[in-house]
């Protein structure tokens, strides 16, 4: 499939992010993509040039693991970068160091959900987050360039 170009994009922070998180997925075999409000951001804006209200202020991705262990490696992955810091708070939290700690949710699917679609962050198996239909998602994405 050929990507779609991100004609209309002007914000290269979240492209450098998003390169980097490329990069890195590619080379630790995992599916990734972009969700949340930046996905609905590069499709209609950076496609097509429709503005639809407000920039968020992070970057949401999905990125596809076997388990905690894989999470726990690709995240580390993303700190030996040096390029990030951890929120300390919520440990799907990471702040990109350029421009003050741009913040980056990486919210891992696949062998981490239960049978009900929920993901149960450890130690304590809280919060809770249900990612139904995550897989189909990252499945069927828009590839962008």
């Amino acid at each position: 499939m050929m990507p779609s170009k991100a004609e209309h994009w002007a914000d290269p922070l979240a492209v450098e992010i998003l390169r980097l998180i490329d990069e890195l997925a590619g080379r630790c075999a995992r599916p990734f993509c972009v969700v949340g409000a930046t996905a609905r951001d590069l499709v209609f804006f950076g496609i097509h040039g429709i503005r639809l209200g407000a920039a968020t202020s992070d970057i949401d991705f999905a990125v596809g693991v076997g388990s905690w262990t894989d999470y726990e490696a690709f995240r580390a992955a993303l700190m030996a970068t040096g390029r990030f810091d951890e929120d300390g708070k919520r440990q799907h939290l990471l702040r990109y160091r350029a421009a003050g700690g741009y913040p980056l949710d990486l919210i891992p699917y696949g062998g981490v959900v239960g049978s009900d679609q929920n993901l149960r962050w450890p130690p304590e198996m809280d919060p809770v987050m249900n990612l139904t239909g995550y897989a189909e998602v990252v499945a069927s994405a828009v590839l962008i360039e």
